[in-house]
């Protein structure tokens, strides 16, 4: 949901029926790759919401496990703006401090949505806030719905 959140800050189109969460840094990795890690702290760092977007399941199928340069191609056409935004980037390698860094970035920016959220519903005018009372024919249905048990 997070990355969504973040997939319609910027871009209004919906995203692609079929769209994957995609690992940056792949989940099958070398273990030469970090030699001074442990796999317990990659495989808890790979899970970090900084290794992770929205991402055309086609393209992740041909991104595949690859490395972040292979992979940086396949972003660059996405159609998902947070994903291509990546792809056309200048980071050029991800490894465990690229993924803290963009957790940083990741969790600043779901903060700041949250907070303007906040700041927009507690700022709803009187009128605005008021609930309308049922009507009677509002309350029938609602009997109705209880009898025939799809509410409780």
């Amino acid at each position: 949901m997070l990355l969504k959140t973040l997939a319609y800050e910027q871009q209004d189109e919906l995203l692609p029926a079929k769209w994957e969460i995609e690992h940056i840094f792949p989940q099958k990795w070398q273990t030469n790759y970090f030699p001074d890690e442990s796999d317990a702290t990659i495989k808890e760092k790979i899970e970090h919401i900084g290794n992770k977007l929205p991402f055309e399941k086609k393209l992740n199928i041909v991104a595949g496990n690859g490395y972040f340069g292979k992979k940086k191609k396949e972003y660059f056409a996405s159609k998902i703006a947070i994903t291509k935004a990546l792809g056309t980037s200048d980071v050029s390698d991800c490894n465990m401090d690229s993924i803290m860094k963009r957790d940083i970035r990741v969790s600043d920016e779901i903060i700041a949505i949250l907070n303007r959220w906040n700041n927009e519903y507690l700022n709803i005018s009187v009128e605005e806030s008021k609930t309308e009372e049922p009507s009677a024919e509002d309350l029938a249905r609602i009997e109705e719905f209880k009898k025939k048990g799809w509410i409780k």
